[in-house]
């Protein structure tokens, strides 16, 4: 999860065809990303997308370069808000967001409302 920008050098050969993905989290590298995985409008107006998050993934780092390539996988929203920051950690952790299949939504109680039973909740431990 990170954000796109136009590379520095205006005068290289990569600013025609790469923007730089930063991700979020400086652990992880940058990332070289194909204008054309871009935004069509990203060129012409960066700034529009200065603080939308996106998710890339790596899909190759050659030996004689300092960044990976990459591709952008999906466009998350404004950082900053709830729902755009919750999606990219919830990717970035490779969490299951699907609904439960009917065989697991089975093994649920069905007498409804279900309470914790009172000998269960007494060795529960609050964190």
């Amino acid at each position: 999860m990170g954000f796109i920008r136009l590379l520095a050098d205006r005068n290289s050969d990569l600013f025609r065809k790469y923007a730089m993905f930063s991700p979020v989290d400086h652990r992880v590298p940058r990332t070289y990303v194909a204008l054309a995985d871009c935004p069509p409008d990203f060129a012409s107006r960066p700034e529009d997308y200065s603080s939308i998050l996106f998710i890339c993934r790596m899909v190759d780092w050659r030996e004689d370069s300092n960044f990976a390539l990459g591709q952008l996988a999906q466009s998350l929203g404004q950082a900053g808000e709830i729902d755009p920051e919750t999606e990219g950690i919830l990717a970035e952790y490779g969490v299951d967001t699907a609904d439960f299949s009917p065989d697991v939504l089975q093994c649920l109680p069905q007498n409804l409302p279900w309470v914790i039973p009172s000998d269960e909740l007494a060795r529960r431990r609050d964190l």
